[in-house]
């Protein structure tokens, strides 16, 4: 199985973390993150996006606390072999590395150029190809995980349909193609 460790940037993106782990549920990959991740995640949602503290450290506390086992540490650092092009990047690359993670899964691929990730053994894949590659490879898994995703939506509920437009407008256009062709929508 596809492990995949999730930078800081995915989280700010509700719809696409309702995804993620209903896919780690339906055994499509498993997820890893970093306490430094998440400590990453909560400055963007409230320095940035300025959402509530206190709202966002509850989301952020269920997204760790889901599996313990997901969380990896982000030490030890990384030796001087990988040069990214933010120094503050390297932690993310450190904690997937130390994890065993094949791919980092961000929205920033010109962060983690190949060249300097494939000298540990990783690749970055940005979401929407990530899922998709999910998706292709095991389609019927994806088709269950989208419906148990969309028949456990109860406030408000959605449709299918719904579901994957929201998906498509929050930057995962082709997972979106991918899925309606998958469900025949």
């Amino acid at each position: 199985m596809v492990i995949a460790f999730l930078d800081a940037n995915i989280f700010p993106h509700t719809w696409l973390t309702d995804v993620l782990p209903t896919f780690a549920d339906h055994h499509l990959f498993d997820p890893q993150f970093s306490d430094d991740v998440l400590e990453e995640a909560r400055c963007a949602f409230v320095d940035d996006l300025g959402y509530d503290p206190i709202w966002v450290d509850r989301y952020l506390t269920a997204i760790r606390d889901i599996k313990p086992y997901y969380l990896v540490p982000s030490k030890p650092e990384l030796a001087g072999e990988v040069v990214l092009p933010d120094p503050d990047d390297r932690h993310v690359a450190a904690a997937a590395h130390n994890g065993d993670a094949d791919v980092i899964v961000t929205f920033n691929l010109k962060d983690f150029p190949a060249n300097q990730l494939a000298k540990i053994g990783l690749a970055a894949r940005h979401p929407d190809t990530f899922l998709v590659s999910l998706a292709e490879s095991q389609p019927e898994q994806a088709v269950k995980a989208m419906q148990e995703l969309v028949s456990s939506k109860k406030h408000p509920p959605r449709t299918m349909r719904e579901e994957l437009e929201r998906l498509e407008a929050s930057g995962m256009p082709e997972f979106s193609r991918t899925m309606c062709g998958l469900l025949h929508l």
